[in-house]
C-alpha cells in the first residue's frame, strides 16, 4: 500500500499494489504543493512502513506576463573608423521561459539617435546600429516596449532596461 501524507488533509491511501512493483504515477495533485510518502509492505509476516520523503510539485499556471530578463551587448570592428553595437534582448514570461514572438521597441541614444527593433525566436533577438565612426566612444539602449499576441508586458519584472555599449 503506497499511502500519500499532506499536511493540510492529512493521509490518504493511494492504491494497493501487485507484488513486484517499483513505481506508482500520482495524477491529480495541486500546482506548489508539498506532499509526504510512505509505502508500506505487507508480506505473511506482517507489514512494515517505510521512511517519509517528500515532494513538492510545481506550479504550472499559465504564462499570463512578460518582461525582459536580460540585456546584452557586443561591440564589432566593421572596417575603416566605424564599429557597430549589437544588443541581445532575452524575454521570460512569469514562469521563466523564454518567449518567441515578441515585438521589441527600444531607442538608442548617448552617441547615436535612432530607434531599434526585432522580434523574438526562441526568447531573444538583436538590434544593431549602424555602422558608428571611431569618435562615438559608446552607445546606450534602452527597451522601450514589449507586444506579443496573448502575454501583457509586465515592466515591474524587468530586470534590465538600458545597457551601454562601448566601442572596440
Amino acid at each position: 500500500m503506497a499511502a500519500r501524507i499532506r499536511a493540510s488533509s492529512g493521509r490518504s491511501d493511494l492504491a494497493t499494489l501487485p507484488a513486484g512493483t517499483t513505481s506508482y504515477a500520482n495524477s491529480g495533485l495541486l500546482p506548489n504543493t508539498t506532499y509526504t510518502y510512505r509505502v508500506r509492505a505487507q508480506n505473511p509476516g506482517g507489514a512494515a512502513s517505510s521512511n517519509t520523503a517528500e515532494a513538492t510539485t510545481l506550479d504550472q499556471s499559465a504564462a499570463s506576463t512578460m518582461h525582459v530578463g536580460n540585456l546584452s551587448a557586443v561591440s564589432v570592428k566593421t572596417g575603416g573608423p566605424n564599429w557597430q553595437a549589437k544588443v541581445t534582448v532575452l524575454v521570460l514570461d512569469n514562469n521563466g521561459s523564454a518567449v518567441s514572438g515578441v515585438g521589441i521597441s527600444g531607442t538608442w541614444s548617448n552617441g547615436y539617435s535612432g530607434g531599434g527593433t526585432c522580434t523574438t525566436s526562441s526568447g531573444t533577438c538583436t538590434v544593431s546600429t549602424p555602422n558608428l565612426h571611431n569618435r562615438v566612444g559608446s552607445v546606450t539602449f534602452t527597451v522601450d516596449s514589449l507586444t506579443h499576441a496573448t502575454l501583457s508586458y509586465d515592466a515591474g519584472a524587468n530586470t534590465q532596461t538600458s545597457i551601454v555599449v562601448v566601442k572596440p
